[in-house]
C-alpha cells in the first residue's frame, strides 16, 4: 500500500519529468521516459511493483529501455552511441524508419555523444562488408536485413512490433 506522502512525492516527480519530456520530439518521448523511471521510483514502495507490464495484454518480451541499454553496452566511439540508439528504436518499432533528428534529440536527452554527421555514420556503417542501414527518405534510415542481424546480435534486442510516432524528415 502506498501512503499519501509517497504518492504526493511520486506525483510531484511525474509532473517534473512530464515538463521535461514535453519539450522533446514525440518520436523519442518513450525512450526518454525510460531514462527517468529510476528517478521516479527512487524510494517509492512502487519500485518493486511490476503490475503495469505483467498484467497488460501485450506482456510478451519487453524491449530493453534506453537506460538499460546504456548501462549494459560500453560505448567506445560516438558512432557506437548512434548504433545503440538505432538498436533501441529497432527494439521498440522494428524496421520502421527513424529520423536523424529523433536520434539527435534522444542522444541529447540521454547525455550521449554522437557524430556530427549522423547521415554519414548510418550511410557508411558496415559489418563484414554488408551495409547496416539504408536510406528511407530524406533524413530517414532503417536497418537492412544485415543491419537487423547486427542489432540483434550486438545489442541483444528483438525486433519490436510497436507503431512508431510520426517521424519527421530532416
Amino acid at each position: 500500500m502506498v501512503d499519501k506522502n509517497s504518492l504526493e512525492d511520486l506525483a510531484q516527480r511525474l509532473i517534473e519529468v512530464n515538463g521535461i519530456i514535453q519539450k522533446l520530439d514525440p518520436s523519442i518521448r518513450v525512450s526518454a521516459f525510460e531514462l527517468f523511471k529510476g528517478y521516479l521510483l527512487a524510494g517509492s514502495p512502487l519500485a518493486g511493483s511490476h503490475h503495469s507490464t505483467e498484467n497488460s495484454p501485450e506482456s510478451g518480451p519487453q524491449p530493453p529501455g534506453l537506460s538499460e541499454m546504456i548501462q549494459s553496452h560500453a560505448q567506445e566511439k560516438p558512432s557506437d552511441n548512434a548504433h545503440l540508439l538505432a538498436a533501441v528504436w529497432f527494439g521498440q518499432y522494428g524496421s520502421f524508419p527513424f529520423g536523424l533528428s529523433a536520434i539527435k534529440e534522444c542522444a541529447e536527452a540521454a547525455g550521449l555523444t554522437i557524430p556530427d554527421r549522423l547521415d554519414m555514420t548510418f550511410t557508411s556503417a558496415q559489418e563484414e562488408g554488408k551495409r547496416l542501414y539504408q536510406s528511407a527518405g530524406r533524413g530517414l534510415y532503417k536497418p537492412t536485413v544485415a543491419g537487423e542481424l547486427y542489432l540483434k546480435k550486438k545489442y541483444k534486442v528483438t525486433k519490436g512490433a510497436g507503431t512508431p510516432p510520426k517521424v519527421k524528415e530532416s
